[in-house]
């Protein structure tokens, strides 16, 4: 087997890739253990040419000054507060001046452009200057946010050691942060009493900006303002402090009785792609199941199945072999590839392919 297909090894318990607050959390949710992913070097960027070759129309690279940060995310209230008390933050004058000019804040959250607008005619995510979040810290390569920053940011990569297993399980993460963000946020203006009609202006806007005349000038309406602050209004960043003073004590039992039911539902779908992660089970029988291939080189088949920024480099041979599984028991399928192949397909290889979904359950 090529060294670009992963080696099986246990998935290591080491200090957890979430922010502080979220990493707590996660920590209790899944009862003191949390994987990071060790394929994916955000320091190291995977995705950029190796000879500094700006990206084209027909790949994946990454641009070199903005890495994956084209993606300008929604700050809920109390994360905002957190950063304001953190006097280690490289991107706290962007922070700053977005609360002093009023501009996109409301006391739920520090508000983002529609992220899905941006990107729907072009795939432009990771490869347009013109997109860089306002966070990174271009002469650094790093997020100027990083220790508090959301929940998608937190979550996503572009590669992960087990392939669609890890995808499944982070994306559970995400899901579950996401709905953590806005009930906590919404929790903290009930706390800090903003008001009902304030709280009823903050939720018809949600978390995403107006696309109006006034915010592609990045302009405010001051009556508008009032009425989004409510008892808040002109104390703003104060009003941020507090949330994250607020959550700061949070355990994630008072999490679960903030959320309720469906924050308990979302904790069983973790679990789940969490016992998935960290468990091998090969089943009895198993199916070719598909996949995209981008090239031919040297001998190998460099394929995607389940992300377009995970391709992998597979000998052919080995790929030819995998149209053999049609759902038969795997002993019979292994021992007719190695009479008629001779190739071995021993656990290690057999568990690659259906975290990558090159085999699937029947």
């Amino acid at each position: 087997m090529n060294d670009s297909i992963r080696k099986d090894k246990d998935i290591k318990q080491i200090d957890s890739p979430l922010p502080p607050l979220y990493s707590k959390w996660a920590y209790e949710l899944l009862s003191g253990t949390f994987p990071n992913e060790t394929v994916c070097d955000c320091s190291n960027c995977e995705q950029l040419d190796k000879n500094g070759v700006l990206p084209l129309n027909d790949n994946s690279n990454f641009h070199p000054e903005t890495k994956c940060c084209t993606f300008y995310p929604a700050l809920p209230n109390y994360m905002v507060g957190r950063i304001l008390k953190d006097s280690d933050i490289p991107a706290m004058p962007v922070v700053n001046q977005r609360i002093e000019n009023g501009f996109g804040i409301t006391p739920l959250y520090l508000l983002c452009p529609d992220n899905d607008r941006r990107f729907e005619k072009v795939n432009f995510f990771g490869r347009t200057k013109a997109f860089t979040c306002p966070y990174y810290i271009v002469n650094k390569g790093c997020c100027g946010i990083w220790k508090h920053r959301g929940s998608i940011c937190a979550t996503w990569f572009c590669k992960y050691f087990r392939g669609k297993v890890g995808y499944d399980f982070w994306d559970s993460i995400k899901g579950i942060f996401l709905m953590i963000e806005e009930t906590i946020s919404l929790w903290c203006a009930e706390q800090l009493d903003i008001g009902c009609d304030s709280m009823e202006q903050c939720l018809k806007i949600g978390c995403i900006l107006k696309d109006g005349p006034l915010e592609q000038d990045m302009r405010i309406d001051s009556r508008e303002q009032k009425k989004n602050w409510g008892n808040w209004f002109g104390k703003e960043k104060e009003y941020f402090i507090k949330c994250g003073e607020l959550v700061e004590s949070l355990s994630w039992k008072d999490i679960k009785k903030i959320g309720g039911i469906k924050l308990e539902t979302y904790a069983k779908i973790v679990k789940k792609y969490y016992d998935r992660l960290l468990n091998k089970n090969i089943l009895e029988r198993l199916k070719f199941g598909g996949l995209h291939i981008f090239e031919v080189k040297s001998g190998y088949y460099i394929i995607s199945i389940y992300n377009d920024y995970d391709r992998i480099e597979i000998p052919i041979p080995i790929f030819e072999a995998l149209r053999y599984f049609d759902g038969r028991p795997i002993n019979e399928i292994m021992a007719q590839i190695k009479k008629e192949k001779n190739i071995s397909f021993d656990d290690s290889l057999l568990q690659f392919c259906i975290d990558f979904k090159l085999l699937i359950t029947v």
